[in-house]
């Protein structure tokens, strides 16, 4: 008898997502899911409880309809290997990185909110010497990255975390070594020149996102709006 062998399709475009794991979930031994936090392209993000640390973090994990590409792999795991390594008062802070069962990154739980948000939940804009502290903070975790052989690539409002006036930056997930760079790093309105046209990448690309924040920050919305539908 010849055997059959099922063919397993992979997920087309139009898929519905499946949901995030459920509150209860152990991700990886000595952690328990409390809530789904917020979900990417690529990544979901959990209120977990380390029972080792008695405390919550927060669980970065490849989304489940991701989980067999090698990219979105390698790309957190890199992540949190940098995180783990890294120390510096203005940037987040990993505890530790798992290879198994799936990739993860366990990052400490900040309090405080997005920069995103706080500006715009603020009734009158930010006074000048708070928008001048906010930039000696952005530019010191950054000349640390720098300091360390990288580029952040994606520095924006919504990877700033502000509580009481100090802010913490997040997310390295684009982070690379200076050099050449496919084109469109980063996200749009944010992101430098030759960041968009790809080519080589310096400090000088950073500095043009804390440029941006800054204003946004200063004026309440970015310098640059998006293209508008011109269809019809």
């Amino acid at each position: 008898m010849t055997g059959t062998r099922t063919r397993v399709r992979a997920p087309a475009a139009g898929d519905p997502a499946p949901p995030p794991l459920a509150p209860g979930t152990r991700p990886a031994p000595g952690y328990e899911i409390l809530r789904h936090l917020t979900r990417t392209g690529w990544l979901d993000l959990y209120d977990t409880w380390s029972e080792e640390r008695a405390c919550r973090c927060v669980v970065k994990v490849v989304r489940p309809d991701r989980r067999d590409e090698a990219v979105p792999r390698a790309r957190l795991l890199r992540e949190g290997r940098w995180l783990c390594a890294f120390s510096h008062p203005h940037l987040v802070r990993a505890y530790e990185t798992l290879e198994w069962p799936e990739p993860l990154v366990v990052l400490e739980t900040l309090t405080g909110e997005t920069l995103s948000h706080l500006v715009h939940r603020l009734r009158r804009r930010a006074a000048a010497g708070d928008v001048a502290l906010l930039g000696v903070q952005l530019c010191s975790a950054v000349h640390y990255l720098h300091g360390r052989g990288l580029l952040h690539l994606d520095l924006k409002p919504s990877n700033m975390v502000v509580d009481r006036g100090h802010a913490k930056v997040l997310d390295l997930s684009v982070a690379r070594p200076p050099g050449r760079a496919p084109a469109g790093l980063g996200t749009f309105r944010y992101r430098a020149p030759e960041q968009a046209r790809g080519g080589p990448l310096t400090a000088a690309a950073d500095v043009w996102g804390i440029g941006i924040t800054l204003y946004e920050v200063a004026s309440g919305d970015a310098p640059f709006d998006p293209p508008r539908d011109r269809g019809g």
